[in-house]
């Protein structure tokens, strides 16, 4: 048996979509027509503060839309270097101090 996958959709985020630096999609997590995307980096300058983006695939057409976006205002905190995502739950993780 043959199982052949091709790319629908690439997600990308509004400070990745003209480069691609890797770190964008090092933590992803779905539930049902959600996805949790880390880029523990962000906004880069070795600042690695991180981000997490919330995105929804749409039943009808099955593209994805981003629906929310978090961040930490601490420097070294590489938010979203973990996520999981469960019913109404999505949990983070960070390997650096959160303040």
């Amino acid at each position: 048996m043959s199982i052949s996958w091709q790319q629908k959709e690439k997600l990308l985020s509004e400070e990745t979509a003209s480069k691609d630096d890797g770190i964008f999609g090092s933590a992803l997590a779905i539930y049902k027509n959600y996805a949790v995307v880390g880029n523990y980096s962000y906004p880069g300058n070795n600042t690695r503060k991180g981000k997490i983006y919330i995105y929804k695939k749409n039943e009808e057409d099955e593209d994805w839309t981003k629906v929310n976006d978090f961040n930490k205002t601490s420097n070294q905190g590489r938010f979203g270097t973990v996520a999981a995502i469960s019913d109404d739950f999505i949990f983070i993780g960070s390997t650096g101090t959160i303040k």
